[in-house]
């Protein structure tokens, strides 16, 4: 049951849906995901020299709902935001180097933020002179 259940008429917000795996999830006024994936490559069979590869990504959309926005929320701002890890990281120990060991590790991280105008534009309440003779 979501709020759209029980709307007032200005207030009904159809937010889209997002295909995942074969489902479709329903889209809310925030929206937050997260994901991670890591890989690891032992180079020799003592697991002295390993390499890991690593990636993560978090990512949001919402809908800027304030109370500027109470009877018009389908013009209220839409923010996307994400933020994108990928590492590389060499670990080993040598067996020449008695109780030493070392890592080497490089990342690049990647951030968006997109701050969009809401779904309606100035146009969608433009009315022609003819039109607003006819309301009154």
């Amino acid at each position: 049951m979501t709020y759209n259940d029980y709307p007032s008429a200005k207030s009904q917000i159809d937010y889209g849906t997002e295909e995942f795996l074969g489902m479709t999830i329903p889209k809310k006024r925030v929206n937050k995901y997260a994901g991670f994936a890591k890989l690891t490559w032992k180079l020799d069979s003592n697991s002295r020299y390993k390499l890991n590869f690593r990636y993560s990504k978090e990512w949001s959309d919402a809908r800027n709902f304030t109370f500027a926005y109470l009877y018009s929320p389908q013009t209220a701002t839409i923010i996307e935001s994400s933020t994108e890890i990928n590492s590389v990281r060499f670990s080993f120990n040598p067996p020449f180097l008695k109780d030493t060991f070392g890592e080497l590790m490089f990342s690049e991280v990647t951030q968006t933020y997109e701050r969009k105008p809401g779904g309606l534009t100035p146009s969608d309440f433009y009315v022609p002179v003819e039109g607003f003779r006819k309301l009154h």
